[in-house]
């Protein structure tokens, strides 16, 4: 699409909505958002947004586009493909960068160690539908946190430790100066504020301010809790993700020490007290439970 052919990009949006509500197939999908067309399926949703190539400053900057905004009755800057590189990259990268501090680099990364930062992503966007269940209109967008959190990102294996580091690092780039806002651009676009809508919502980015720090202050306190049971940590997972998830959660987290409990391959480690592998010296193996009290 030539943007001069659609100086008015929402005429755009007009023809592909009309088309696709004149098709018996879709007719009843059709929902206009505000750059896209969405088609509502039974498990997933499709968006079409329609795009001309704009290429720009910023990483990945050639696959850069101009999309229909109706908010702003006009071409918006974004660069989508270009994101998804990027992010790709940032947490590749951020995983190399820590293994070569800390040790010579093996010669390939598993997929847990690069799906690090997608699942802290994720752990985000959970805690903020929670806080924000009863005012959806006021939470922050994925596509803030989802840059704020790769931008942090430093290649922790563990996504505790990549959350905490994240959060640490989010509340640190919160300006401290009154009437100044965090501001988000695309990375990949330095054209596009991310979070450009906090301009006409002040009270929205109030209450991201508020919930990143408290989150933060939540993953310390998670954190501090290592060891003082499984019920007590519950508990607090429970009030930070919902209770579906965290039951999950536990219930998977049983299982996997079980298993090896069964077996005889788990045990004690004298004077941390912390379970350990039973092959770890100076510890004492944990017997099998065999519910009747007998071994």
């Amino acid at each position: 699409v030539d943007p001069a052919s659609f100086p008015d990009p929402i005429v755009l949006l007009d023809m592909i909505e009309e088309r696709l509500r004149a098709s018996g197939v879709y007719k009843d999908k059709v929902t206009r958002k505000n750059r896209c067309i969405r088609l509502f399926f039974d498990k997933f949703h499709l968006d079409i947004l329609p795009a001309c190539p704009m290429p720009s400053t910023g990483l990945y900057g050639e696959y850069a586009v101009v999309v229909p905004d109706c908010d702003a009755d006009d071409w918006k800057p974004s660069n989508p493909r270009g994101y998804a590189k990027w992010f790709d990259f940032m947490a590749q990268e951020a995983i190399i960068r820590f293994m070569k501090s800390v040790e010579p680099l093996p010669e390939q990364q598993s997929c847990d160690e690069l799906s690090t930062l997608s699942l802290g992503v994720q752990l985000l966007k959970r805690n903020r539908d929670i806080v924000f269940e009863n005012k959806p209109k006021r939470a922050p967008i994925s596509i803030v946190l989802t840059t704020l959190a790769a931008q942090n990102y430093h290649g922790q294996p563990s996504v505790s430790e990549a959350i905490a580091a994240v959060l640490d690092g989010i509340v640190a780039m919160i300006p401290n100066i009154a009437n100044r806002r965090l501001v988000v651009l695309n990375p990949t676009n330095l054209e596009e504020d991310l979070s450009e809508r906090w301009d006409d919502a002040p009270e929205a980015y109030l209450d991201f301010v508020s919930w990143i720090r408290e989150f933060r202050d939540q993953w310390r306190q998670l954190i501090e809790l290592r060891g003082v049971g499984i019920h007590k940590i519950s508990a607090v997972l429970e009030r930070m993700f919902g209770e579906r998830i965290t039951k999950e959660v536990v219930e998977e987290h049983i299982r996997a020490y079980e298993e090896p409990r069964q077996s005889g391959g788990l045990a004690v480690e004298r004077g941390t007290g912390l379970i350990v592998p039973a092959t770890v010296v100076l510890s004492t193996p944990i017997r099998r439970n065999t519910f009747y009290g007998k071994e």
